[in-house]
């Protein structure tokens, strides 16, 4: 501190913190009292004090503390207290060192309670962003599954669309599909257009088809078996394909359906239904 100009004794530079935040007790609080009467520079430096603490006050905003948090705050203020007052003290005149935590003490306890009231905000912020994030997640899947919905819409108006066209064609031939063993309750038909390069085929009563599973079209000639598409059915049994041929099927001797192998490929001699293009051909 600066030369005082009216007096030359000691300065109590160590109460002064604690005189303006009424942290002193009655003895030292009179013999800081009497110092400031004869001392300019120390009651300068008292109302700088008072103005920061009341400023450091204002700084933060007002917030309750949870119940469980303000309790464990105030049973630790005690314990510190009495390791501050546990200490020796000075053999100063006015005790600087004696007090020195007690000048420290209630900033102290005030930032030990700002620092825990931030970290209450984060994890509830950090709360927030974990459930904003999964709120994200579950918006995509949703968009996702309606995607997914639109596009087999899309497909089944299509399929509905070109077996229309070939139920209203005068043109268009059916060819019915059955077991070859006859006691299944599987049951299908193929509608051709009248060029035979297109075609739909319907199925019913067929077992579901397993995920990644289907069955499989294939048209027949002189023993050489082509490969042109995969029905999926349903948990109804019922599924369709429509078929956009290379040739005209009347090229062609057999068509068949057969389940899908687990490695993509046909499962040989397990036809599920077949139908002969020569019956339709007669009835062209």
């Amino acid at each position: 501190m600066a030369a005082n100009k009216l007096s030359n004794g000691p300065h109590p530079d160590d109460l002064l913190g604690g005189y303006a935040l009424h942290a002193l007790d009655h003895v030292e609080e009179v013999q800081v009292e009497a110092h400031l009467v004869e001392c300019l520079d120390c009651r300068r430096e008292v109302y700088r004090l008072e103005q920061v603490a009341g400023q450091l006050g204002q700084s933060v905003a007002p917030t309750t503390p949870a119940a469980y948090v303000l309790s464990r705050t105030m049973q630790a203020l005690p314990r510190t207290t009495s390791r501050a007052r546990s200490t020796s003290p000075a053999t100063s005149a006015f005790g600087f060192g004696r007090r020195l935590s007690r000048i420290l003490m209630p900033m102290a306890a005030v930032l030990v309670l700002f620092l825990i009231l931030s970290l209450v905000y984060n994890i509830r912020l950090s709360r927030r962003v974990d459930q904003l994030e999964m709120e994200s997640v579950s918006v995509s899947a949703r968009l996702f599954n309606f995607s997914t919905e639109n596009d087999q819409l899309l497909e089944s108006l299509r399929h509905q669309k070109v077996s229309s066209y070939l139920l209203a064609n005068p043109a268009t031939q059916p060819m019915l599909l059955e077991p070859p063993q006859g006691t299944s309750k599987s049951q299908g038909v193929l509608l051709v257009a009248g060029d035979g390069r297109q075609a739909i085929v319907m199925v019913a009563g067929m077992p579901e088809t397993a995920p990644g599973g289907a069955y499989q079209v294939w048209l027949l000639r002189r023993g050489e078996g082509y490969r042109m598409g995969q029905v999926e059915v349903d948990s109804n049994g019922w599924g369709t394909i429509n078929l956009y041929l290379p040739e005209p099927l009347f090229r062609f001797d057999r068509v068949e359906l057969r389940p899908m192998a687990p490695g993509g490929g046909p499962e040989s001699g397990t036809k599920v239904l077949e139908g002969k293009v020569a019956s339709m051909q007669s009835a062209k």
